[in-house]
């Protein structure tokens, strides 16, 4: 559960998620953390297998690319 600031507003949370060929995994966790998360950041460090496909379909999250 969220917790509220001392105004009445709900803080956001940024979760960044660091990745590397987790094709089988990253929509079941992606679907997880943002029951929870306000702003995904996924970092993609060079995956090979199908990943990069299934982050230019999520157009919920954050995606940086490495190498760019």
């Amino acid at each position: 559960m969220r917790n509220e600031d001392k105004k009445g507003d709900t803080p956001k949370i940024l979760l960044a998620i660091p990745l590397y060929n987790e094709e089988k995994h990253i929509n079941a966790i992606l679907n997880e953390v943002s029951k929870y998360i306000d702003d995904v950041l996924v970092v993609d460090d060079g995956s090979t297998d199908g990943s990069k496909l299934i982050l230019a379909k999520r157009k919920n999250i954050c995606v940086i690319s490495y190498p760019c």
